[in-house]
């Protein structure tokens, strides 16, 4: 922030929004590589990185100024990790996330019950860039980044009703409730959803993209504090579902890809109506495509039947 921000505030916008850009072109690339990994063809891997291009949360976050790129470049990273046995970028990928602590201790806890070596990796990482942060901020500033991450996790700030979340749920229906009831519920469900992963973690024989999927869907719609430009981190499970689907012969590959560009559009809708209840449909439809994609398979021989 130091090399970028001036008195000229247009102008340091600009190169911010720059970073941001670059930083998402990074994560790209990360999704890239495991595409390459997973064996896509060149199509499928250019179609699935425009769509991650012109994702629609990132637009939101570049011009609101919001740093989710990094959050988006630490769950890529994360995943890409998870993907190729390799627990060290998957640690990395959750230490970087801490720039959003609510939604990497979701993603980061199921691992002490199973490939714990990433649990490690994540706690060996953090520290290291809490060394980063000691020498480029010192103690005073270490202070307060702790006080901002302790905040922003709390589910403090702006719009509470306006996030797709489980709070902002309770608080678009009981416009009126105790904001002690409100953060209790919040908490509580939050506390649960972090023990449902740990669940899931423990029964699964491996960690792949049904696993994945449904833990960043269940930090988003449960995090106490989750705001509309954070959705960027819905590409992620929309690639997983899209690779869910071509694995149990539900759609080819070629014609799954579209669902990223599909997610974009619906955030689209949901922005311009506004419906935040579009948002809640995606975040559940990768949710059942994620974790039964056999549903649909039969829902689909059903039609055919009945045709």
């Amino acid at each position: 922030m130091g090399w970028v921000v001036t008195n000229d505030y247009s102008a340091s916008y600009l190169r911010w929004v720059l970073i941001l850009i670059l930083f998402q072109m990074i994560s790209l690339g990360m999704l890239i590589r495991l595409m390459y990994y997973l064996k896509w063809n060149k199509t499928e891997i250019l179609l699935t990185a425009l769509s991650g291009l012109l994702f629609y949360p990132a637009f939101v976050a570049f011009i609101r100024g919001q740093d989710s790129s990094f959050l988006l470049l630490g769950v890529c990273l994360w995943v890409l990790g998870l993907m190729t046995s390799s627990d060290r970028v998957a640690g990395l990928g959750l230490a970087l996330a801490m720039i959003r602590p609510q939604v990497a201790l979701v993603l980061a806890l199921p691992f002490i019950f199973k490939r714990r070596r990433v649990w490690w990796w994540f706690m060996i990482w953090g520290f290291i860039i809490l060394i980063l942060c000691y020498i480029f901020i010192g103690s005073e500033g270490l202070s307060g980044l702790v006080k901002v991450l302790i905040l922003s996790g709390q589910g403090l700030g702006f719009d509470v009703e306006k996030m797709a979340t489980l709070m902002g749920a309770i608080l678009r229906w009981f416009p009126g409730i105790d904001p002690g009831v409100l953060h209790a519920i919040g908490y509580f469900g939050y506390v649960l959803a972090i023990i449902f992963l740990c669940v899931v973690w423990l029964k699964s024989s491996n960690i792949g993209f049904k696993q994945i999927n449904i833990a960043i869907l269940t930090a988003i719609l449960f995090a106490p504090h989750f705001h509309g430009h954070d959705l960027t981190i819905l590409l992620v499970p929309a690639i997983g579902a899209a690779c869910r689907l071509s694995e149990n012969k539900i759609l080819d590959l070629k014609y799954s890809t579209m669902l990223p560009m599909a997610v974009s559009i619906l955030l689209i809708i949901g922005d311009i109506l506004p419906a935040i209840i579009i948002i809640y449909l995606v975040i559940f439809s990768l949710a059942l495509i994620s974790w039964w994609p056999e549903v649909l398979d039969r829902l689909q021989r059903a039609r055919q039947v009945e045709g």
